[in-house]
């Protein structure tokens, strides 16, 4: 129906053969009958639709698919690369240790494209009220007063977008200091991506990924938590008390937990999923303090990533996947 309707047709998980039944799709086998373009599928002759589309679809993170498949198609590789995971990492650390900068740029982020979308309207309201215009539009009083009034909000919208960018690049500045935490966690993803040539029992998801990446953050908060508690943390709470609330927590995340679930979407989508803006606990550290907590940061992660890839290695592969850790992190 989708062939000759000239509906897309998306065939997902597909391995390195393609199907014989659908060979003819893919080689383009038309066979021109007057102003009919006629595809054989199986038994049955279809008339080809012009707008017709398919689109093949593969979870492998390496095809290999052979030359006469790749000369009939074009391949679209959606595997993330190492700076464009740097990036989103980036926006997730920034979010667990700066939620005040992720919110604010969020928000700065939606006003700015609010703006935008106002520009707009007033440069179509001022080309619609000219061209609607009758007579000498110079002695129209009313029409003078409203393309004033449209300048005067469009030169307001331009000063709030001029002070918008400068201070995202200020955030964008402070959340630059955080890059080595980011640079880190892609750098140990990508070992844990080629894994799988050591052998092939070693493969992990990007979600599993930024699960321990997260956790590793976490381990360090939650230390450094327990260390300011001093027997009570600010609620009035004993310590005690606070970690089992904390634990707690951590059960009701987990156990609604979704492994299906994009954990980048935010990263990429700064302002999407936002939950009612309220107040968070910041510490502001000078250039000093950011670099001895961003170095505890690293090594918090790497622990928590090799501690957990540690328990799924053959005894024989932990020195050979800890020396590559090591060469890598030099």
């Amino acid at each position: 129906a989708a062939v000759e309707d000239g509906k897309p047709l998306l065939v997902e998980n597909m391995g390195e053969r393609v199907d014989a039944v659908l060979w003819p799709v893919v080689s383009r086998a038309v066979i021109k009958r007057g102003h009919k373009r006629i595809i054989k599928l199986g038994d049955k002759e279809l008339e080809l639709h012009p707008n017709f589309k398919m689109y093949l679809h593969t979870k492998l993170s390496n095809p290999h698919y052979p030359p006469e498949v790749q000369a009939e198609t074009t391949l679209v590789n959606f595997t993330v690369t190492e700076s464009g995971l740097e990036d989103q990492l980036l926006a997730l650390v920034v979010r667990k240790e700066r939620p005040d900068l992720a919110e604010e740029r969020a928000e700065l982020i939606m006003a700015e494209n609010s703006f935008k979308i106002k520009i707009k309207e007033l440069e179509d309201s001022i080309l619609k009220k000219l061209a609607d215009a009758e007579g000498d539009i110079t002695e129209d009083v009313e029409l003078i007063e409203s393309l004033e009034e449209t300048k005067k909000i469009s030169v307001d919208i331009a000063a709030k977008m001029v002070v918008s960018k400068k201070t995202q690049q200020e955030i964008q500045v402070t959340s630059e200091k955080y890059r080595g935490v980011a640079s880190r966690g892609a750098l140990l993803f990508f070992l844990m991506n080629a894994m799988d040539n050591v052998h092939t029992y070693y493969m992990y998801s990007l979600n599993a990924f930024v699960v321990i990446f997260l956790r590793g953050i976490d381990v360090v908060t939650e230390r450094t938590d327990d260390v300011g508690a001093s027997g009570v943390d600010a609620k009035g709470h004993s310590a005690l008390k606070a970690k089992v609330l904390r634990l707690a927590n951590k059960h009701i995340r987990t156990a609604g937990f979704q492994w299906n679930t994009d954990l980048l979407r935010g990263a990429r989508l700064p302002g999407s999923g936002a939950k009612a803006k309220k107040k968070h606990k910041v510490v502001v550290l000078d250039d000093e303090q950011l670099a001895t907590r961003c170095g505890v940061l690293m090594d918090s992660i790497t622990t928590v990533v090799f501690n957990y890839l540690r328990r799924g290695l053959f005894d024989q592969d932990k020195l050979t996947i800890a020396t590559q850790l090591t060469l890598k992190i030099l």
